[in-house]
């Protein structure tokens, strides 16, 4: 997939895409461009969507992203003010004051604060002690309802190096990743049996995920999404990184522009040693250089939704993020593309 296709969707992702129970606007884009190179398209009663080449079957491999991103619902709607509960977690809420948001019916707003009322300039410091009880969605108009889910809304910018800004970059970036991989192997008829799968209802559990095993049975599954890097002094300065030690948030530094990040030491919990030998070694056939043992919770939280019943082996295959967080990502499209290559490449390995 070249840059301007892969920027097309990019922009289509971002202008569809909602939280986590109402996926189906972004489960359409992906619907839409799958069925278009000839892969077949199912949806479960969760909303995850699978794609399969040739016939509908199960086991041997599955390759997955997350397809759902934190948001919004509407709670309370009272003089112009629509107070909400997050879907997925904000770690600071004083970060939400000010974003622009937008509904699914297209109507746009901003996030302010009760503590953030008044001159901008005089309640600047008061940000740091909001509450999330104290923030709401102003709107102009009416037309939302209590139940209606949103989103933070922001312009996709194009950075110098292939670089692109958008918000919610760690997960649509992992979605690009494996339809790249799709477009790759549309036919290839020496490539593995694989089921590509785009995971509903990931923040609240990992419940997409969970559904999605249980119905493939995979004997191995590969996880493809953000993997956080570090900001570079005075370049596209990550807001969180600013704000804690680099060492303490990124304990190996991930960065852009040196591969893609395969993730095979871990503390706590590992993926899969073998599993993971088999990304390296598609890696080096695909002549893509690599990076290795970034930290990821998400990870660690994936293999133990599938901890019961037999565990399929699990990889995971980052795509260097820069600011991973819901707000403004930095990622380059040519790292999401070579991630897609050796996501193809593993499927073409015997």
């Amino acid at each position: 997939m070249n840059n301007s296709e892969m920027l097309r969707l990019q922009k289509a992702l971002c202008a569809a895409a909602m939280p986590s129970g109402f996926e189906s606007p972004q489960a359409a884009v992906i619907a839409d461009f799958a069925e278009s190179i000839g892969f077949s398209v199912q949806r479960d009663v969760l909303g995850n969507l699978f794609c399969f080449r040739g016939s509908v079957s199960g086991g041997g491999l599955m390759i997955a992203a997350a397809m759902d991103i934190k948001g919004f619902l509407a709670t309370h709607i009272a003089e112009g003010r629509i107070r909400f509960q997050t879907i997925g977690s904000f770690e600071k809420p004083e970060k939400l004051v000010d974003q622009p948001v937008r509904f699914e019916n297209g109507l746009r707003g901003v996030i302010r604060s009760d503590a953030c009322e008044g001159d901008a300039e005089e309640k600047k410091d008061e940000k740091k002690d909001v509450k999330p009880e104290e923030l709401y969605i102003q709107l102009q108009e009416s037309a939302v309802r209590t139940g209606d889910a949103a989103v933070l809304d922001s312009e996709i910018k194009e950075l110098e190096q292939d670089l692109v800004q958008t918000p919610y970059g760690a997960n649509l970036a992992g979605c690009l990743a494996v339809l790249d991989a799709m477009e790759r192997l549309q036919k290839d008829a020496a490539a593995e049996a694989v089921t590509f799968v785009f995971l509903a209802q990931h923040q609240p559990g990992r419940m997409g995920l969970r559904a999605a095993v249980k119905r493939i049975s995979p004997e191995t599954c590969i996880l493809c999404g953000g993997a956080e890097a570090a900001a570079a002094a005075g370049e596209y300065g990550s807001r969180e990184a600013e704000e804690s030690p680099s060492e303490e948030k990124h304990p190996v530094d991930v960065e852009i522009g040196a591969g893609p990040v395969i993730r095979f030491r871990e503390k706590l919990q590992a993926s899969d040693e073998e599993t993971c030998r088999r990304l390296i070694r598609a890696a080096e056939q695909a002549g893509i250089a690599w990076q290795g043992e970034a930290r990821n919770r998400d990870m660690s939280g994936a293999i133990e939704a599938m901890s019961a019943g037999s565990r399929p082996g699990v990889g995971w295959l980052g795509v260097p993020v820069r600011n991973a967080g819901p707000f403004e990502a930095v990622y380059s499209m040519d790292e999401v593309s070579r991630c897609g290559q050796v996501l193809a490449a593993l499927c073409r390995l015997e």
